[in-house]
């Protein structure tokens, strides 16, 4: 029997498969279950062919148990919020709504039109700081050799020299003494200091505080504050364009700001006072941590009876707004890394090559 060429393993019209799932592979789910659901198949069959052709096999299998339980009785909705890990509660409030009224291939368009904007955003974000963390890895790395390795080697060609050394020499030398003579103790109080911080953040009331904090950084909280506003008003708008009441999506945004409990416990806070009759805006204004545009745009929105399509439109604004910040903070720290790694080499090789012109001058 004739083996296939070797070629055919590698062809491109075959799935790569991973054992991750990735924002790219939920994406493609959703897309394709909406495809198949567009071009008549079943939703039972849809969800069974859109699982079999994803190339994240975890993805692969639980979509698949998705299909079963649906077989089993269940709502699609019901049977996504089975798998909170991949499928975000908001999702399938979405589908829910989509199934109810009847309107599901609308509401998957919409939800993949969302996250595919959403998944830009974050690209931008993470190429934008793919650089500066480059150059901090490698001006981390170049300190260590120089104190680990390089000053250390000089240090003894000036202790068999002898004489009095420069006060910028023997400051360097004394601090590359530190780092071979305790970089493992070093290494223990950094290790304790980042698992200190880490049950620091696991902790309630010191994820809160420190998301606080965060907030207001020059730059870095700017950034967090408007990423923050697109991610509400683009949710927000989503939801209830899907029809959903407004206290059922504040309720379904609160889960979707996990890691950022400031912003969870404003929008609860926010969700209370409109359960008790207040007006969106004003709710929002009281928690202090909504931008003034986003309270007057969502005043409009309740005024006009708009709320849906003029949060739309302060998602498109800040959408904008982040990446343009993203691009001001990246320019502003690669030449301020670049800078300091400078001036670190600079007062090394001074410190190096002073006593040695010193010694020069003196043999002459």
């Amino acid at each position: 029997m004739a083996r296939d060429p070797w070629y055919y393993k590698y062809l491109r019209t075959r799935q790569k498969s991973h054992s991750r799932v990735q924002s790219r592979d939920v994406i493609n789910f959703f897309r394709q279950l909406n495809t198949l659901i567009k071009g008549g198949s079943n939703l039972l069959l849809a969800l069974r062919m859109a699982s079999e052709q994803s190339e994240s096999r975890k993805l692969r299998a639980t979509g698949l148990r998705v299909a079963e339980q649906v077989e089993g009785g269940l709502s699609v909705h019901q049977a996504l919020l089975r798998h909170p890990s991949i499928f975000k509660e908001s999702w399938a409030q979405l589908i829910r709504a989509g199934e109810s009224s009847g309107t599901m291939t609308t509401i998957l368009d919409r939800l993949v039109v969302h996250m595919e904007a959403q998944e830009r955003t974050r690209g931008k974000i993470v190429g934008a700081l793919i650089y500066p963390a480059f150059l901090l890895l490698m001006s981390g790395n170049m300190i260590v050799v120089l104190f680990w390795k390089v000053i250390p080697a000089f240090a003894d060609f000036f202790k068999s020299v002898g004489g009095k050394l420069p006060a910028i020499t023997q400051a360097v030398l004394d601090l590359s003494h530190v780092f071979t003579s305790y970089g493992l103790y070093l290494a223990v109080v950094l290790a304790t200091a980042v698992f200190v911080f880490y049950r620091f953040l696991q902790n309630p009331q010191g994820k809160l505080s420190f998301d606080y904090f965060t907030l207001t950084i020059p730059g870095i909280g700017d950034l967090l504050v408007e990423a923050a506003m697109q991610s509400f008003s683009a949710n927000l708008s989503l939801l209830l364009r899907a029809g959903l009441p407004l206290l059922d999506a504040l309720e379904i945004i609160e889960s979707t700001f996990g890691r950022q409990m400031a912003y969870r416990e404003a929008i609860k806070s926010a969700r209370y006072n409109v359960y008790q009759g207040r007006d969106l805006a004003s709710s929002l204004d009281e928690t202090r941590l909504f931008t003034q545009f986003v309270v007057y745009m969502a005043r409009v929105g309740e005024e006009s009876g708009q709320l849906a399509t003029v949060l739309a439109e302060a998602d498109i604004f800040y959408s904008d707004r982040v990446e343009s910040q993203v691009s001001r903070l990246t320019a502003l720290v690669e030449p301020v890394i670049i800078v300091l790694m400078g001036a670190v080499v600079g007062v090394v090789l001074a410190a190096i090559y002073i006593p040695i012109f010193s010694l020069s001058s003196r043999g002459r």
